[in-house]
């Protein structure tokens, strides 16, 4: 279209007639006066605003155009006026920046929203919506988002909002999420099909009494907070049916394939009955907090998966969990900072009697630091994933059972005690942790046959049974403590603070030989036990006559103690044991060039260290 006043013609085919509003009618090329007729096929009119100084004006006269699509540009709200267009199909929202009104629609069409983040309004003239069985189709492409909704509002044209339409057809495609509020309250089915992925929030319903998701692929979330007695069916993607407060038995849910979630108030998840007129839901959601509650998540057919979502359970009395199976999820939403307080949850397994029971804690919690106190009698192997959480957690859970943990510690740091009814704990391994979070660790001092602990890539506090347990740190600066027990500890890259306490402990360093001359400390042993009592295990051999030697006295300080270990290491010479005040220190080398270890032996001396003590 050109800026002069014309009559555009389409043809026979499928045409595309683009035109142009800006601030006057002389710089737009869609304007009063202007003719669009598109004759023949399927045509669209697309149009871009620049300026929304003509907002509301009406402007070309536009027929047999079966698409409109306007694209919002201006920065601020406009609506365009179709008072002069007859024949329109569909109207379209392309990718606009700011909000769109389609205002005085002649005839019913369908909406199509089209990466349109802002609100849509579409205003109907009063005789075309005034039936009681008018059908609003509404195709939805990469709309909305997770931290805002795209609203939808529709009415006639007295108001947005109106009773207009009495059935709502959605198809998604991509990601999208709507609010659907707008679309008044006389709506009694939804039907929502598709491949794409579609959140609705504010669905209003007054009257609603059925929405069908079968025919969507990508999965749906559905806000159904304000309904009365409903027939939900989902579709084969991960469907979530929010209805906080308002589920009843009366309510007909069909979850249909994928991993579906039901979310409900505590007081609706502990009902006397089996719930018939639940199928298909494979996760239950409690909304609200849980409080001196008994949650059983069978009754809905839920054995794998229980979420907590809101505010902190167990605080206000007991909580306990029963349905669950082997292999179960639980888990704590971003709002949950303290799970069990000072009486703790009580989970029980349906199906704990045999042996390998496992369950997964997954803890998500962003809003504070966390308390996590559970009860998991009869259960072998734990999982607990704080891989969503960004605060420092503490995890006490209570299990005569438990043999094996996995933790991943997260965003913060994780707190680990097993000290109550940990006597048969026989590994915690932490090693899969992806955030900055260390593993904070104290195992039961009773373990049967001690423990293998493996620390996190960070900064790891851990405490050994008193029984023989083999510890292994990360990358990070440890405080590693095997208490009492023959151990053995690993310190691994990080300067770390180890002590073996009591028993014939064994320290190992594994560490590649690095050639340097740093002039650092890399690891402190605290109370090394001489005289083969405790060991030290490097990659090379053993120590003997010929690979160890001793500085004939005390050096005045670590550097000269250094420069002396760096001349005697000669490669065939791969042990030097020098002295700094109160303390002996062993260097390590295997090459002859620099040096790879220089442990500090806290309070012992040339006198007390031997080669015998290297294995």
């Amino acid at each position: 279209m050109k800026t002069d006043i014309e009559a555009t013609d389409g043809g026979a085919g499928d045409d595309a007639i683009s035109g142009v509003i800006n601030s006057t009618a002389a710089s737009s090329t869609y304007q009063a006066g202007d003719v669009v007729n598109g004759s023949d096929g399927k045509d669209t009119l697309n149009v871009t605003v620049v300026n929304n100084t003509l907002s509301g004006n009406v402007l070309a006269e536009v027929k047999n155009v079966e698409t409109i699509s306007i694209h919002n540009l201006a920065g601020a709200a406009f609506t365009f006026d179709a008072a002069n267009v007859t024949g329109a199909e569909t109207l379209v929202n392309d990718r606009s920046n700011s909000d769109l009104t389609f205002d005085n629609v002649q005839n019913i069409t369908a909406i199509s929203l089209n990466d349109a983040d802002g609100n849509t309004d579409v205003q109907f003239t009063d005789t075309v919506v005034a039936g009681t069985a008018d059908e609003l189709v509404v195709m939805t492409k990469d709309s909305g988002s997770s931290a805002t909704d795209a609203d939808l509002d529709v009415g006639n044209q007295t108001a947005i909002g109106t009773d207009a339409f009495e059935a709502v057809k959605i198809s998604a495609e991509g990601s999208n999420f709507l609010d659907i509020a707008g679309l008044g309250s006389a709506v009694k089915t939804i039907t929502i099909d598709g491949a794409g992925k579609l959140d609705l929030a504010a669905i209003d319903t007054t009257v609603l009494t059925k929405i069908d998701a079968s025919g969507n692929t990508g999965g749906v979330t559905l806000d159904l907070a304000d309904a009365a007695v409903l027939e939900v069916i989902g579709g084969t993607g991960d469907d979530t049916f929010v209805m906080t407060g308002t589920y009843s038995s009366a309510d007909t849910i069909t979850g249909g394939d994928g991993t579906d979630t039901l979310s409900i108030e505590v007081a609706q998840a502990a009902p006397a009955a089996v719930q018939t007129k639940v199928t298909g839901i494979e996760a239950l959601t409690i909304s609200d907090a849980a409080n001196n509650t008994a949650v059983d998540t069978a009754k809905f057919g839920v054995t794998k998966k229980l979420t907590f979502d809101a505010v902190s359970p167990g605080t206000g009395g007991a909580l306990t969990i029963a349905g669950l199976v082997s292999g179960s999820t639980i888990v704590t939403g971003k709002l949950v900072d303290d799970f069990g307080g000072t009486t703790a949850v009580d989970v029980n397994l349906s199906d704990a009697a045999g042996a390998g029971d496992s369950i997964t804690i997954d803890i998500d919690n962003t809003a504070g630091a966390g308390n996590f106190d559970i009860d998991l009698d009869g259960v072998e192997v734990i999982s607990i994933d704080a891989s969503g959480s960004d605060k420092a957690n503490a995890v006490d859970i209570d299990s005569a059972q438990v043999t094996t943990y996995t933790v991943n510690a997260g965003g913060g740091d994780l707190t680990l005690t097993t000290t109550t009814g940990g006597t048969a704990v026989t590994s915690v391994d932490a090693s899969s942790t992806t955030g900055a979070g260390a593993l904070i660790v104290t195992l039961s001092g009773a373990a049967i046959a001690g423990a293998t602990v493996t620390g996190t890539k960070n900064d790891d506090t851990v405490n050994g049974s008193n029984q023989d347990d083999i510890i292994i740190g990360g990358a990070g600066i440890d405080t590693i403590d095997g208490s009492a027990g023959a151990d053995t500890i690993t310190g691994g890259a990080g300067v770390d603070a180890l002590t073996g306490g009591a028993g014939a402990d064994k320290f190992i360093f594994a560490t590649a030989d690095l050639d340097t001359t740093a002039g650092a400390v890399t690891d402190v042993i605290a109370d090394f036990l001489t005289g083969g009592a405790d060991k030290i295990d490097t990659t090379g051999a053993a120590g003997s006559a010929t690979n160890y030697v001793e500085a004939g006295a005390a050096a005045a300080n670590i550097a000269a103690l250094l420069t002396a270990a760096d001349a005697a290491l000669t490669g065939a010479v791969t042990y030097y044991v020098g002295e700094v005040g109160a303390n002996a220190f062993l260097v390590t080398d295997f090459d002859g060039n620099g040096y790879t270890d220089v442990i500090q032996l806290t309070g012992n001396s040339l006198a007390t260290i031997a080669f015998g003590d290297i294995a």
